[in-house]
């Protein structure tokens, strides 16, 4: 599974990396719940129209 955020991708480890360093709870997170709280994430930023986010 990667995600496609802006025209990069990123692996689930590169996600769970970016989430430590924010500050971001992910412990619990599995590999799909990713997509949710990326989604999330975004969202409670304002930046959901300006990031284009797919998760294959």
């Amino acid at each position: 599974m990667v995600y496609k955020i802006g025209g990069y991708v990123f692996t689930p480890e590169l996600v769970r990396v970016w989430f430590q360093k924010l500050g971001f709870e992910h412990e619990h997170l599995g590999d799909t719940d990713f997509c949710t709280a990326l989604r999330k994430w975004f969202a409670e930023r304002w930046m959901d129209d300006l990031y284009q986010l797919s998760c294959h």
